[in-house]
């Protein structure tokens, strides 16, 4: 499928944002019934549509969320992306998969998600070591994740 045929399938409505991170390009899309934001990853292996997450998970961390709490993310910087007024991700590469972090509006982490890319970018070869050292055996990368209970 291409991005064109995911945009009809998961009845997606117009790029929120659209970013290039090595070869591939990431666009951030609602989903016009639910108001999920999916990114269709497009790149030379092919093209995929992920979900980032659903709105009602969403809102519901936005409503238990203390006013006035700030904790500025200290984990590494990647891309900054501003998807809605109270909802930013940040994106980084680490090879072949993408690593996110959910942002408040202010820079406060909440979460993250990841999975693999569409790339023909690999692991640098000190990172491959030290992964393997560490524990990391395998490609521990996810092509795509669905909700079983939703079409």
């Amino acid at each position: 499928m291409d991005s064109a045929e995911w945009v009809a399938a998961r009845d997606l409505d117009e790029a929120l944002a659209r970013v290039q991170l090595a070869d591939c390009i990431l666009e951030f899309r609602r989903q016009r019934a639910t108001r999920d934001i999916w990114c269709i990853e497009s790149g030379p292996l092919g093209t995929i549509a992920i979900p980032i997450i659903d709105r009602a998970g969403l809102d519901r961390v936005l409503a238990a969320r203390i006013p006035g709490e700030r904790r500025p993310w200290r984990g590494s910087k990647g891309v900054r992306i501003k998807l809605d007024e109270d909802f930013a991700i940040d994106i980084r590469l680490r090879g072949a998969e993408i690593i996110g972090t959910y942002l408040f509006a202010d820079g406060s982490p909440f979460g993250g998600f990841g999975g693999g890319l569409p790339t023909r970018r690999n692991l640098a070869r000190h990172l491959r070591v030290l992964d393997w050292l560490r524990g990391r055996r395998g490609s521990g990368r996810i092509e795509h994740a669905v909700h079983r209970d939703r079409p």
